[in-house]
Protein backbone atom coordinates (compact mmCIF):
# COMPACT_ATOMS: atom_id res chain seq x y z
CA UNK A 1 0.00 0.00 0.00
CA UNK A 2 1.37 3.41 -0.89
CA UNK A 3 1.74 6.32 1.55
CA UNK A 4 -1.09 8.14 -0.24
CA UNK A 5 -3.48 5.15 0.14
CA UNK A 6 -2.53 4.84 3.83
CA UNK A 7 -3.27 8.54 4.44
CA UNK A 8 -6.69 8.26 2.84
CA UNK A 9 -7.46 5.19 4.97
CA UNK A 10 -6.61 7.17 8.13
CA UNK A 11 -9.04 9.94 7.11
CA UNK A 12 -11.87 7.38 6.90
CA UNK A 13 -10.99 5.98 10.32
CA UNK A 14 -13.36 6.88 13.17
CA UNK A 15 -11.94 8.11 16.49
CA UNK A 16 -10.96 5.15 18.67
CA UNK A 17 -11.09 2.73 15.74
CA UNK A 18 -8.09 0.46 15.34
CA UNK A 19 -5.97 0.88 12.23
CA UNK A 20 -5.44 -2.88 12.00
CA UNK A 21 -8.79 -4.67 12.50
CA UNK A 22 -6.96 -7.82 13.58
CA UNK A 23 -5.20 -5.94 16.41
CA UNK A 24 -6.84 -6.14 19.81
CA UNK A 25 -6.42 -3.38 22.37
CA UNK A 26 -4.83 -4.34 25.66
CA UNK A 27 -6.27 -3.19 28.93
CA UNK A 28 -3.93 -2.11 31.71
CA UNK A 29 -3.74 -4.66 34.50
CA UNK A 30 -2.93 -4.50 38.14
CA UNK A 31 0.73 -3.97 38.91
CA UNK A 32 0.40 -6.24 41.91
CA UNK A 33 -2.48 -8.68 42.23
CA UNK A 34 -4.64 -8.11 45.32
CA UNK A 35 -3.71 -10.05 48.42
CA UNK A 36 -6.06 -12.90 49.19
CA UNK A 37 -7.52 -12.62 52.68
CA UNK A 38 -8.54 -15.85 54.35
CA UNK A 39 -11.46 -16.06 56.78
CA UNK A 40 -9.23 -16.49 59.83
CA UNK A 41 -7.31 -13.29 58.97
CA UNK A 42 -10.57 -11.36 58.69
CA UNK A 43 -11.80 -12.73 62.02
CA UNK A 44 -8.51 -11.85 63.71
CA UNK A 45 -8.47 -8.34 62.25
CA UNK A 46 -12.10 -7.37 62.78
CA UNK A 47 -13.24 -9.58 65.66
CA UNK A 48 -16.12 -11.15 63.78
CA UNK A 49 -16.54 -13.61 60.92
CA UNK A 50 -16.93 -12.18 57.41
CA UNK A 51 -20.36 -13.82 57.18
CA UNK A 52 -21.60 -11.71 60.10
CA UNK A 53 -20.14 -8.56 58.56
CA UNK A 54 -22.01 -9.19 55.32
CA UNK A 55 -25.25 -10.25 57.02
CA UNK A 56 -27.38 -7.10 57.20
CA UNK A 57 -29.53 -8.66 59.94
CA UNK A 58 -26.53 -8.42 62.30
CA UNK A 59 -26.01 -4.69 61.68
CA UNK A 60 -27.08 -2.12 64.23
CA UNK A 61 -29.70 0.28 62.97
CA UNK A 62 -28.07 3.35 64.51
CA UNK A 63 -30.75 4.02 67.09
CA UNK A 64 -28.13 4.10 69.88
CA UNK A 65 -26.02 6.94 68.48
CA UNK A 66 -24.45 7.72 71.86
CA UNK A 67 -23.20 4.13 72.10
CA UNK A 68 -22.02 4.19 68.48
CA UNK A 69 -20.01 7.38 69.04
CA UNK A 70 -18.57 6.07 72.32
CA UNK A 71 -17.41 2.91 70.53
CA UNK A 72 -15.97 4.97 67.67
CA UNK A 73 -14.10 7.20 70.10
CA UNK A 74 -12.73 4.15 71.92
CA UNK A 75 -11.62 2.42 68.71
CA UNK A 76 -9.94 5.56 67.34
CA UNK A 77 -8.08 6.02 70.63
CA UNK A 78 -6.98 2.37 70.56
CA UNK A 79 -5.72 2.79 66.98
CA UNK A 80 -3.79 5.93 67.92
CA UNK A 81 -2.18 4.13 70.86
CA UNK A 82 -1.22 1.21 68.60
CA UNK A 83 0.30 3.62 66.06
CA UNK A 84 2.49 4.99 68.85
CA UNK A 85 3.87 1.49 69.44
CA UNK A 86 4.83 0.89 65.80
Amino acid sequence: MSKKESDSDDKDKKPGELTDPSATPTQPGLQNPPEIIVADDFLTSFGEPLGNTLDLDTWERGEDLIGVFERLDYEVNQALEQMGHV
